[in-house]
């Protein structure tokens, strides 16, 4: 692992220390099908203990990935896909597919990715690739990998900037 030190810098006022954010900030969680469509209150056909670990396009989608086809041009590839599918009504499932039904299967889908990809927790630091150039910026503050925050900008408290994100 990479050795991180203490960020510090200075402003016109005083001095800044925050402490380094981890890689390991940000997880995507797992769930079964059957907790995800209670959360989202969706009916459920199939396998309701199924785990699901993430979302992917219809065509790139794997059977632990939630996916979705909307439109009745895309159900013939949906029916050959191993993953947990979101499709309206009119959708005929392949034999032993898991679906959830949506009237609206793109808006589920979103509903969807807050539970898959929960918001990392606010964790303030400055991330050991980060780049800071006499910025002013507050003590409670989260700077992802690879941002790079340029001279004379005022970041505020609580802010979050992301990774590879260029300011200034």
């Amino acid at each position: 692992m990479q050795d991180r030190k203490n960020f510090a810098f200075a402003s016109r006022n005083q001095n800044h220390s925050v402490r380094p954010a981890t890689d390991a900030d940000h997880r995507q969680a797992a769930l079964t099908v059957g907790e995800l469509a209670r959360k989202l209150g969706a009916a459920l056909e199939g396998d309701a203990d199924r785990e699901l670990t993430s979302a992917a396009a219809l065509d790139a989608a794997g059977p632990r990935d939630l996916t979705f086809a909307g439109a009745p041009k895309l159900f013939e590839k949906a029916r050959s896909s191993p993953a947990c599918v979101i499709a309206p009504p009119e959708y005929t499932a392949a034999p032993g597919q898991t679906v959830l039904r949506a009237i609206e299967p793109r808006v589920l889908f979103a509903q969807a990715l807050r539970w898959l990809y929960p918001e990392a927790p606010f964790r303030p630091g400055v991330h050991a690739s980060a780049v800071v150039l006499s910025a002013v910026a507050a003590d409670q503050l989260e700077i992802g990998a690879h941002a790079v925050i340029g001279e004379n900008c005022v970041i505020g408290p609580g802010s979050r900037i992301g990774a590879g994100v260029s300011i200034g």
